[in-house]
């Protein structure tokens, strides 16, 4: 592959940030504490927010039960909330947060989500590495196991989730790992009409990063994202790593990955194999799709069986800290 040029004179592409998210001011309250949405959410508290939206526990007075309210941005396209929760309706799975209803308050759009008590992977990947207990080989495997469940059935739906990465996914009671934050959700039927980079750096697959993803193939950028979210989970850092989309970009069509039994011992040959195919930089050389990558995970995780101990994630007494703030897009 013909080198590309060096990043710095790579032109800006588009939807990147000016600017790191932590520079950006926090955006006022959408809803405040204390608001009664639609005469039935009593807004409690906020579970996070980002630059495109705020999510907040909200207690339903008519079923008596916790849920997450999610509410965009004034200066945020409606029709992304009606996006994703139209892809929500559309599956029930345990690994994909459940969406009860979209609604408005006042003339402003709000979707109720399921809640979800836990922690995000990230948080818990890294309490892990401080505690010097780092998750285990047969932990990240079911871990992978069952983002991969879910990420077939959204494909199978016929969308694409287009930000795959620890922070959206929450280990939950059950022992669930549930798909978070699908903001960013996108038919697989309107990838041609979408001209936006959008997604998290790092794990980012080339051609969403180059704005080249075509009809069909979106499933197959989520595959690259869960490609470095299993690298990570090794390794306690991503594949590639730069300040802008250009840099990513360059680095992953031009350097070679990183070594992964370098960084880690005692990684199964065949699980390395894997991680390396997922984060091909050429979409045609990935695997076929999440259901064929579930077959191979599955006869990675068989020789374990016996020796499997899954962490039971309960709501309270399981991890070492309570969950942050989560920050939706």
């Amino acid at each position: 592959m013909r080198p590309l040029p060096q990043p710095s004179t790579l032109p800006k592409l588009p939807g990147q940030l000016d600017e790191p998210p932590s520079r950006r001011p926090t955006p006022p309250r959408v809803f405040e504490i204390g608001t009664l949405v639609s005469g039935t959410y009593e807004v409690r508290r906020v579970l996070g927010e980002g630059g495109m939206g705020q999510v907040y526990e909200a207690h339903d007075r008519r079923l008596n039960r916790r849920v997450a309210l999610k509410v965009l941005l004034p200066n945020i396209d409606p029709a992304s909330l009606e996006r994703e929760g139209e892809a929500l309706a559309a599956i029930r799975h345990p690994s994909v947060i459940t969406v009860h209803a979209l609604a408005f308050h006042e003339g402003t759009p709000y979707l109720i989500l399921e809640h979800v008590a836990g922690v995000s992977l990230d948080v818990y990947a890294e309490e892990r590495r401080q505690s010097k207990h780092p998750l285990t080989m047969v932990e990240i495997v079911e871990i992978v196991v069952k983002v991969t469940e879910g990420l077939v059935a959204i494909h199978k739906a016929g969308i694409s989730h287009r930000d795959i990465k620890p922070g959206n996914l929450m280990l939950a009671p059950g022992n669930r790992i549930v798909l978070m934050d699908f903001g960013l959700v996108l038919p697989e039927i309107n990838v041609r009409k979408s001209k936006i980079v959008a997604g998290s750096l790092g794990y980012m697959a080339p051609e969403v990063l180059a704005g080249k993803v075509t009809p069909g193939s979106g499933p197959l950028a989520d595959l690259y994202a869960l490609g470095a979210v299993a690298f990570e989970l090794v390794t306690g850092e991503l594949p590639y790593e730069a300040k802008t989309a250009a840099a990513l970009l360059y680095r992953q069509l031009n350097e070679p990955l990183p070594d992964l039994d370098r960084l880690r011992a005692g990684v199964p040959s065949t699980f390395t194999e894997l991680i390396v195919k997922l984060l091909a930089p050429e979409p045609r050389d990935r695997p076929d799709g999440a259901e064929a990558v579930l077959w191979q995970l599955r006869r990675i995780g068989e020789p374990a069986a016996s020796q499997r101990q899954v962490t039971a994630f309960h709501e309270s007494g399981s991890h070492p800290s309570r969950p942050p703030a989560r920050k939706p897009r």
